[in-house]
């Protein structure tokens, strides 16, 4: 039932996410890059610091260098404040340290020319200011607080616009996503609508970035709760079978490998085929977070960029989770009797994987321990022994068993497998689906069981 419920919401969000008005007449898409600019710009305006660290990524992967970057969160400053560009960054220099110890080498970038030395920042500042926006920049507000015009021009225009290792219509583009991330500023993001349009981005990529951040800010809150959405979706024409196809592939491949991820559930309107409804539910923000990062969600962001007219993404509350779980429970007749759990020690597991104790040994004389293993797709146990050996009961999915120098044995719902002592074997799940199994532990002088090596992906069966 969860896992219906989560592949929902992670879908209502795809769709949103990435939704882009496209034109076969005029190529008025954003490219990749400037994609990678708005997400970065606007989850750093936002302080939403773990959707930001998952932007970073994909910007760096999209060919965004280190400097470009930087440059974008320095001006950050000056819309959003030292405090949210100070954090932003400090989330870049993570990524980038996480990135190193991968032995992924970025591009750092140009860097800045020296300002130049015959003009003072405030010259420069007016200069540059006059010439994005067109004419020179006068009015009231100014003759009435004189120093903030003299900030806007030293401190914006001058310093950072005056730097020349990213160009002017990035730092615009940069500019409408901060201000449409945020609440209260709207005269200055019509201002800055405007102006961009002066540095070569049309109004069409406007729209589409609009539409983007929007998307952005319908993100869920980590309130620890289940996340519950519905998207309504109008797809082009000539795109609705391979969006309908993507919306299925996407859909299937979360809910059977990510258990998070609850509900996906689209759905065409009769009276109108070109337009989906989609139920959207995660268990919580940490699962959401998980789906957006996987690789079958990056590839339907990719693939679906250009079949989305229009999408509106309708946040909801449960008014009756109790009649809710009932409905899932009838649907699939599968729900799991025990809870998930806790996410298990990297020392024990490699992927997620969620461990719930049953029985404890000191509830039974230290004779046996009782546990529910929840694998996600792909994850698995270390290489490890029992001194007085473990029965697996195999409750949901699908999944592997292989002892050392032996043929992997596959493993599904029903199944049971009882393992000799003090043999060295793995278990865990298959690579496209999720799998559960309750593990019956026998206890001997105080242990039941010597965690050993990973197995390694050349060892795990594809």
């Amino acid at each position: 039932m969860i896992k219906l419920f989560t592949i929902v919401c992670t879908v209502l969000f795809t769709f949103g996410y990435f939704a882009m008005i496209h034109s076969a007449e005029k190529q008025t898409l954003l490219n990749k890059k400037q994609l990678s600019v708005v997400s970065i710009s606007a989850y750093a305006a936002a302080g939403a610091i773990p959707e930001l660290e998952n932007a970073l990524n994909t910007g760096l992967n999209a060919g965004l260098t280190v400097n470009e970057i930087k440059q974008i969160l320095v001006q950050l400053y000056a819309y959003a404040g030292f405090p949210r560009s100070l954090n932003a960054l400090n989330c870049l220099m993570s990524v980038l340290k996480e990135r190193q110890a991968k032995g992924i080498k970025d591009d750092l970038g140009k860097e800045a020319n020296p300002l130049p030395k015959n003009k003072s920042l405030l010259e420069l500042g007016t200069e540059v200011q006059t010439k994005i926006v067109g004419a020179p920049v006068k009015g009231e507000l100014f003759d009435f607080a004189p120093d903030i015009d003299i900030y806007l021009k030293e401190h914006l225009f001058g310093a950072v616009f005056g730097r020349d290792n990213l160009d002017i219509q990035t730092r615009e583009l940069a500019t409408v996503a901060f201000l449409t991330a945020m609440d209260g500023v709207e005269p200055q993001r019509k201002t800055h609508w405007k102006v961009a349009q002066n540095t070569g981005l049309t109004e069409p990529q406007l729209e589409e970035l609009t539409r983007i951040v929007k998307l952005q800010r319908a993100l869920p809150h980590p309130n620890g709760q289940m996340l519950f959405r519905i998207a309504e979706i109008v797809v082009y024409p000539q795109y609705l079978n391979e969006y309908i196809k993507f919306v299925k592939e996407v859909g299937d491949k979360s809910v059977n490998t990510e258990s998070g991820v609850v509900c996906i559930y689209p759905m065409q309107v009769k009276r109108n085929k070109n337009q989906i409804r989609i139920i959207e539910i995660y268990t919580d923000m940490q699962a959401y977070n998980r789906h957006i990062q996987s690789a079958h969600f990056q590839k339907y962001k990719q693939e679906t960029l250009r079949m989305i007219k229009s999408l509106d993404l309708v946040d909801t509350d449960a008014l009756n989770l109790q009649t809710m779980n009932r409905v899932f429970r009838k649907v699939q007749n599968n729900e799991t009797v025990y809870p998930k759990g806790q996410i298990g020690s990297s020392d024990w597991f490699n992927g997620t994987v969620y461990v719930q104790p049953l029985v404890n040994p000191p509830e039974i004389e230290n004779l046996y321990s009782i546990g529910q293993v929840s694998f996600e797709a792909k994850a698995r146990t270390r290489w490890h022994t029992h001194p007085a050996g473990q029965i697996l009961l195999c409750t949901d999915g699908n999944g592997w068993y292989q002892e050392r120098g032996k043929a992997a044995r596959p493993l599904a719902k029903g199944d049971t497998v009882v393992i000799p002592k003090d043999v060295e074997h793995w278990h865990g799940a298959a690579k496209d689906n999720g799998f559960i199994h309750i593990a019956i532990t026998n206890i001997r002088n105080g242990s039941g069981v010597t965690w050993l090596k990973p197995v390694s992906d050349e060892e795990y069966p594809e």
